[in-house]
């Protein structure tokens, strides 16, 4: 979920420990009859399946406010305040649809955010959308994928390269 509304891959320990939680839940449970006698198979089945509700769950048109509304009281309960909620909104950009995927600015060292909507790319760094204008020439805002491996992000990144690299100040056409 995390990397779903970040473009964030979530830390390897995190997911490790999910894992071992989910396993430990399923060796309390008796086996359903349609589920593999296996245990890992059994595990590799219900991680498929509990990933598939994640985001069955997320296209739902309430889940950001629900989300919201838990982090909010988390916040609140735990440190006194409600700012997290408010900074993530504005840097992750909730209010625009699409994929995310965390880049790296090449010339300006900062990280990013890629989303790409159905084929159009938008850049945001610093609470800020980057596009291609008379102050920023095409090559100051190539971008690259921090992890590799992650064949959607490559392909994002790719092709924001190809139109910012190929695209001379002056020359503004191209969707991104």
């Amino acid at each position: 979920m995390v990397e779903q509304l970040t473009g964030t891959p979530n830390d390897e320990h995190v997911i490790k420990r999910d894992l071992e939680s989910l396993r430990r839940t399923l060796e309390k449970l008796p086996r359903l009859p349609h589920e593999p006698e296996d245990p890992v198979k059994r595990m590799e089945r219900a991680t498929q399946l509990a990933e598939i509700a994640i985001l069955f769950d997320m296209e739902k048109p309430e889940f950001l406010a629900d989300l919201e509304g838990a982090a909010r009281d988390c916040e609140r309960e735990v440190f006194g305040t409600e700012e997290t909620w408010a900074w993530a909104a504005r840097e992750y950009r909730f209010d625009l649809p699409g994929q995310r995927f965390g880049v790296g600015l090449a010339c300006f060292g900062y990280s990013g955010l890629l989303i790409d909507n159905n084929g159009e790319l938008r850049l945001f760094s610093n609470g800020q959308e980057y596009s291609l204008s008379e102050e920023t020439p095409g090559y100051m805002l190539e971008v690259f994928a921090p992890t590799s491996g992650r064949k959607r992000a490559a392909d994002a990144v790719r092709r924001w390269n190809e139109v910012v690299l190929t695209t001379t100040v002056g020359d503004k056409g191209g969707q991104l």
